[in-house]
């Protein structure tokens, strides 16, 4: 009875084991296929970085922010009162801000989604106590101005569109700058071992 049970036992342990070693090989493979399918759908769509998703949206938050800044900078010259909202939206709203999605994880606001939010705002009224851009009937009224938000946005967008020009420009000098890099740094060893050189002669 005890050889039995000990048999037993040894069949229980090892059909265990082997459920374990098979649950674990199952979930392997289907990791590797499922890495092997991102490899291959990524080799097809000319995108070989494992971080191109991550990439996209740090490319695009800079973007983004540049064209604002942009945008700040002509509109301080040309319209007081679109200036001064976006400047205190952009206050009351600054970019990457963290907050809790549906699942309640701590999730970083995107650029995009910072312009989404931007653009579905109501309409606002300002009153620029610094400099008006258009003109009042009378100089003593209030420099009053309605804004629009989504107005705001498209002028940002409109940018975007125009500095992503200059990036590409930027990146295309990429291959330059690395050259430049791997030069610099082959001098900067030749200047070492010059002056390591020099100090040992001198000793």
């Amino acid at each position: 009875r005890n050889a039995r049970e000990n048999a037993s036992s040894r069949v229980s342990k090892s059909a265990f084991s082997d459920g374990l070693f098979y649950s674990y090989r199952s979930r392997k493979e289907n990791s590797n296929n499922t890495r092997r399918k991102r490899l291959v759908r990524a080799e097809r769509e000319g995108n070989y970085s494992p971080y191109h998703t991550q990439n996209e949206e740090k490319l695009m938050d800079l973007l983004t922010v540049q064209s604002v800044k942009t945008v700040l900078h002509y509109l301080q010259e040309t319209n007081g009162e679109m200036h001064f909202y976006l400047n205190n939206y952009i206050y009351e709203n600054p970019f990457g801000k963290t907050y809790k999605n549906s699942a309640g994880q701590p999730t970083r606001e995107s650029g995009e989604e910072w312009l989404i939010n931007l653009a579905s705002s109501g309409l606002t009224t300002v009153t620029n106590p610094m400099r008006g851009s258009v003109p009042t009937i009378e100089d003593s009224q209030p420099r009053t101005r309605e804004i629009s938000p989504r107005d705001v946005c498209e002028r940002i967008l409109a940018t975007r569109k125009e500095l992503s020009k200059d990036f590409l420009l930027l990146l295309e000098k990429v291959e330059v700058k690395n050259g430049s890099v791997l030069r610099n740094a082959l001098e900067k060893t030749f200047t070492t071992m010059d002056e390591q050189q020099q100090e040992d002669d001198d000793e």
